[in-house]
């Protein structure tokens, strides 16, 4: 359906140029962090009588002018296609947007005139929740808020990313997205408690249809809830049949009858979680009867949900972290057993209007207690236990994954069994060589993530720049710059805390490349020089990240001391460098070759600060001169020392501009590979074709990010495998010093 819609509009646009669309805002309005635009996530637009679903973005001038929540409008706009996923991250904004039924974006221009809708039953609902959400952040603290969103609403949206990430980096994610399993829980206890007390099943079934549905419309019917309410609603009429059910036929007709009437929900992770881990327990529900004890019922259940969870986590995050069976014996009594109740108790009273203060109070003191708990991990350094998936692909991770579930049916056999039966099953080898081969894939795990001697990944953040250099095998981590868009020319230096972003799009390069391999500390970053460009994106990786060391160019300019300004505020040792100085990381040795001491004798202040731009020359099997933004007036000065060194790798100075990377330069170095950090379509119309035939004169082979997406260059003795993300069927080999 989704490619029927895309080629009907691909036809309509293709034969009109016709600019004006008339769009309903379906969906709540957020304002951008650039303070340029309010996004519409859910628009409804019209061309020449077609119907089309987009994401829209309104000028924040022209959204103030309409209440466009509840209007039908008549506007200018340009259509965009959705950016393809084009950096080594696990998210797929391009692939996403199409899978939940968007065909373009949507660019507002003008607004010739809006008028008035009715609002459907859903969107009064969402609109009464919002406004309900904001009621709470007048009475409870914004992080208790968010914590009552996840358990209650699942709705990330109002919750900051950060807390989002920490639950997935401990294994605790499935406690938020799986919220079915709180009402579940909710449910079978008001369930056993009529029960114990003789409700008949007419009145019981009646009062929990009654208590499912204003729950489901108050979280906007959210995936997994919706699995928990056809999974009560699925067993409460079939107890009314003389037909008898396993409980896998429950699941497998929940699963039927949610699918045919929500089938694009099958890709929301709440409901793919939900789903998979009921099936864990449907599989082992023999199993559960049989165990007694409520610590190893616990426990079990722990252990289960763990590897069930992993289905679907080892596809959308970096790692998996063993201590989750630990973090899960205190998350889930707290989470399931005693927040979300409380959180619901809340909710409901509010929109009855019952007081609420005691609820508050207490939900705020245990939120203070998950919080003690978090602080209480991150003091044990318990998320150095992980298993890293990048390279847990193929055989390997299917393997990996059928090892885990013959384990649990072992232990499923083990605990139906009596005791001579558990004795013989101890003595049976064959156990021992299925827990040796899931060690042993493990460990295959850690040897092809660790193959790679060093890694050298420009990341592409656009007209900018951000280099992450791994040293795997002795896991240390290096960046050369961060990227950024930040408006330099609005900074105040006497405050440092207001940073004016323009733009930036840190979240879904930098940062998700970094934690999809399992990075969390990096050793040291290079910062060439204080444009924004390649140091805008600095505070938010301090603020993510344990940073050991922070070196920059030992010079001053007035963009120095904001950003020394800012950068006091978190622990790290910030050290000017300048040429001579060198560190080294296992047998990589980093030379600095720029800034001089003298450099404060240049007086042209155009390209004042490109000039003094820290260069650094990476000396390992595959040696890389990484150049930051300086000029021809600098590569004149470095001729000398530069032709001391060996260059294999040159990263392009100022992407691509003109007034660098001269002929005498590349004479000298003569570099076989030249990666130039571009930005797609860019003002500037970076790279600059003289660049371009001077790299082709040197037949040095030119990798941009524009065209290519972020370039991945893996070096293992003598080989280096070059990669690009905009295309991964497109890879390229070089042995020693010859091209294969």
């Amino acid at each position: 359906m989704i490619h029927k819609q895309y080629n009907d509009l691909d036809k309509i646009l293709s034969e009109t140029n016709d600019k004006t669309f008339d769009i309903s805002f379906d969906g709540r309005l957020d304002e951008q962090s650039d303070g340029k635009y309010v996004v519409g996530e859910f628009v409804t637009a019209r061309l020449k009588g077609e119907t089309f679903k987009m994401k829209a973005y309104v000028p924040i001038d022209l959204a103030s002018e309409y209440d466009l929540y509840k209007k039908h409008c008549k506007v200018t706009a340009e259509l965009q296609m959705f950016q393809p996923k084009r950096n080594d991250v696990h998210f797929d904004y391009r692939t996403y947007m199409i899978r939940k039924g968007f065909v373009r974006q949507l660019f507002v221009e003008s607004i010739e005139h809006c008028t008035d809708r009715s609002l459907t039953m859903i969107e009064h609902i969402q609109y009464s929740q919002e406004k309900f959400l904001e009621k709470l952040k007048s009475k409870l603290p914004i992080e208790s808020v968010q914590m009552l969103v996840l358990l209650v609403f699942g709705d990330q949206r109002f919750v900051d990313q950060s807390m989002i990430d920490e639950t997935l980096h401990l294994g605790i994610y499935h406690l938020f997205a799986v919220s079915g399993s709180h009402l579940t829980m909710t449910l079978g206890f008001i369930t056993l408690f009529m029960h114990m007390v003789k409700v008949p099943p007419p009145i019981r079934t009646l009062i929990i249809f009654s208590l499912l549905f204003p729950i489901l419309i108050l979280t906007s019917f959210a995936p997994s809830l919706m699995r928990a309410a056809s999974l009560f609603i699925v067993y409460e009429i079939t107890q009314y049949t003389t037909l008898k059910f396993k409980p896998i036929d429950y699941i497998v007709i929940a699963f039927l009858l949610y699918v045919l009437f929500f089938p694009m929900d099958v890709y929301d992770l709440g409901f793919q979680l939900s789903f998979v881990i009921c099936l864990g327990f449907v599989l082992h529900f023999k199993t559960l009867q049989q165990i007694h004890s409520p610590i190893i019922l616990f426990l079990y259940i722990n252990f289960m949900t763990l590897v069930y969870s992993m289905f679907v986590l080892y596809f959308i995050q970096p790692s998996t972290n063993l201590n989750a069976l630990i973090h899960n014996v205190w998350a889930i009594p707290l989470l399931q057993s005693i927040m979300f109740p409380i959180a619901l108790i809340i909710i409901v009273f509010e929109f009855i209007m019952l007081p609420t203060d005691l609820f508050m109070f207490i939900f705020n003191y245990f939120v203070s207690i998950y919080n003690l708990m978090m602080n209480m991990i991150d003091t044990f350094h318990f998320d150095r236990w992980l298993i890293h998936h990048r390279q847990l692909e193929g055989i390997v991770l299917n393997l990996t994954l059928l090892l885990w579930i013959i384990i649990l049916s072992f232990i499923d056999r083990f605990m139906l069994s009596d005791y001579v039966s558990r004795l013989n099953m101890l003595k049976n080898i064959r156990f021992y060589c299925v827990l040796l081969l899931l060690i042993l894939f493990i460990y295959i795990n850690h040897l092809l993530y660790y193959q790679d001697d060093m890694v050298v990944s420009f990341i592409d953040v656009g007209q900018g720049d951000a280099t992450l250099i791994e040293h795997r095998k002795i896991g240390k981590n290096i960046m050369v710059d961060v990227g950024g868009q930040v408006d330099l020319n609005q900074l105040n230096i006497s405050q440092p805390n207001q940073i004016p972003i323009k733009e930036s799009n840190y979240q879904f390069t930098v940062r998700d490349v970094l934690k999809k391999r399992g990075i969390h500390h990096i050793d040291a970053i290079m910062l060439t020089h204080f444009d924004a460009d390649h140091i805008g994106n600095i505070q938010y990786v301090l603020k993510d990240f344990t940073v050991d060391k922070i070196y920059i160019p030992d010079i001053d300019t007035e963009k120095k001391l904001y950003w020394l300004n800012m950068m006091s505020q978190y622990d790290v040792d910030v050290i000017p460098v300048r040429f001579g100085d060198y560190f080294q990381f296992g047998n990589t040795r980093y030379t600095i070759l720029s800034p001089f001491k003298d450099d404060h004798m240049f007086h042209n202040k155009d390209g004042f600060d490109n000039y003094y731009s820290m260069v650094v020359h990476v000396d390992h099997e595959v040696d890389y001169l990484l150049t930051g933004d300086i000029n021809r007036i600098k590569e004149t000065r470095l001729l000398p020392y530069v032709s001391q060194f060996n260059v294999d790798v040159l990263k392009v100075s100022h992407h691509g501009s003109d007034d660098a990377t001269s002929e005498a330069l590349l004479e000298e170095i003569q570099p076989k590979i030249s990666v130039i950090s571009v930005g797609e379509h860019n003002r500037y119309q970076h790279p600059n074709e003289n660049v371009i035939e001077r790299l082709n004169k040197q037949n040095s082979k030119i990798y941009r990010t524009d065209e290519l997406g972020m370039i991945e260059m893996r070096n293992s003795h003598d080989r280096l495998k070059i990669k690009h993300y905009k295309d991964k069927r497109h890879k390229k080999r070089i042995v020693g010093n010859e091209k294969e």
